[in-house]
């Protein structure tokens, strides 16, 4: 939200694996809370939409980009 709540939170591609889609669902979940919008952008909507594309490769190793 525009406070940097997370207000909710989906996969939509499934690494196939159910322990990394958690691991993925928990990273993102200790990533909050995030900075609050500014409040020049609050008054033009209440939050923020963004896609996280994950890939992991190899022993607790990640990439990230959004």
């Amino acid at each position: 939200d525009a406070h940097g709540r997370l207000v909710g939170l989906k996969i939509l591609k499934s690494q196939g694996n159910p322990a990394l889609d958690r691991a993925a669902e928990g990273i993102v979940r200790m990533s909050a809370p995030f900075a609050p919008l500014p409040s020049r952008l609050r008054r033009k909507t209440p939050g923020i939409e963004l896609t996280l594309y994950m890939d992991f490769y190899g022993y607790l190793r990640l990439y990230t980009e959004y």
